[in-house]
């Protein structure tokens, strides 16, 4: 009897300590593959008629980008990340009937730097996983295909400098506004990441960034009612430092 209860109490032990191995790991890095796009004054517009733009995407003013950053896991759901992000956004009136006739377009090169909160609605599970012939005869495929994914939201606050270059006809307009470099955005989004292993892991992630300038193309209108947005779609790869010693190497 002295046996049997000698060891339950090892497997709650242990599985206490395996459930509080994230204590040890609270560090990650990343970098991503960005890709943006703009709404503003030129070009197809976001507002509740086209769910915040959503519904005008244009594949060809997508631009490209790339982010990086460091996160700190507080505890099981709460997550603090640091990023910088940097790439391109451009728009032209031919893109859409608004305006067309008016042909103007631009290019603008953004780096944004911001700190976020993640919270993990679907938590990560520290556990590793596999996959087999044999899990899906015994019908538990569809659990071990689930577990890797957890689902979270985040929004933020950051800095962004940002270059205008005018095209087509915005290039020889008194209206062009080049001056205006600097202001505040405010990301906000939701993301999904999947686990291969306790050290690697990848995610997929759309932000939108509330800003507090109607100038991320040089112009805005009598007739403009809202701020420039813009939204980063980033495709991330996460790495999890095991030791703090690794955290002085990596900076």
């Amino acid at each position: 009897m002295k046996r049997f209860f000698l060891v339950i109490i090892l497997c709650f032990v242990v599985i206490s300590g395996y459930s509080q191995t994230w204590r040890f790991r609270r560090y990650e890095v990343w970098g991503a593959f960005s890709v943006y796009q703009y709404y503003g004054d030129i070009g197809a517009l976001a507002d509740k008629h086209n769910l915040g733009g959503l519904t005008q995407i244009s594949f060809t003013s997508n631009r490209p980008g790339f982010s990086f950053g460091g996160i700190y896991r507080y505890d099981e759901r709460f997550y603090i990340q640091a990023s910088n992000s940097f790439g391109f956004f451009a728009k032209s009136d031919k893109d859409t009937k608004r305006n067309y006739a008016r042909d103007f377009a631009f290019s603008t090169f953004t780096d944004e730097l911001s700190v976020q909160g993640y919270y993990f609605f679907v938590k990560e599970n520290e556990k590793n996983y596999f996959y087999s012939a044999f899990n899906y005869r015994v019908g538990r495929g569809m659990e071990r295909f689930i577990r890797p994914f957890s689902f979270y939201a985040f929004a933020g606050v950051g800095g962004i400098f940002c270059k205008v270059t005018p095209k087509a006809s915005l290039a020889g307009s008194p209206r062009f506004v080049g001056n205006k470099h600097i202001s505040v955005a405010f990301p906000i989004g939701l993301g999904a990441k999947f686990t291969f292993n306790p050290d690697f892991s990848l995610a997929l992630e759309l932000g939108r960034r509330f800003t507090l300038t109607d100038y991320l193309d040089g112009f805005t209108s009598v007739y403009s009612e809202h701020n420039d947005v813009y939204y980063i779609l980033n495709l991330k790869a996460i790495y999890r430092l095991k030791k703090a010693k690794q955290i002085r190497y990596v900076f």
